[in-house]
């Protein structure tokens, strides 16, 4: 299973790594990228294996619905720290209502 998702994902990111960063700096960016994902792969496996003990088939479900929570919050924080959403005080502008604020209803 995880090795169709690094084949899925890897060779995508691969990609996106090649058009994003500098000649000079895409072979340590690749490196950085495929030492990462091993070591999450590795760190994910040895806490997913410790929280099996005493394995069922409840704790099974429980553990893994817990990494899928896990990974879905981390990539919502990404992609909130990417838009800046994370910093102190901040308030996302408010989308207008279709016809607020507009002349055409006065």
């Amino acid at each position: 299973m995880i090795g169709m998702g690094v084949g899925a994902a890897g060779t995508s990111l691969l990609a996106l790594l090649a058009t994003r960063v500098a000649p000079e700096r895409r072979a340590a960016a690749a490196a950085i990228t495929w030492i990462m994902m091993v070591a999450g792969i590795a760190v994910t496996a040895g806490i997913a294996g410790a929280l099996l003990e005493p394995f069922s088939a409840a704790r099974l479900t429980r553990v893994a619905a817990g990494v899928a929570g896990a990974r879905s919050r981390s990539r919502w924080w990404r992609f909130s720290v990417s838009r800046g959403m994370h910093r102190p005080g901040h308030s996302p502008r408010r989308l207008k209502r279709r016809g607020e604020g507009s002349d055409r209803l006065r």
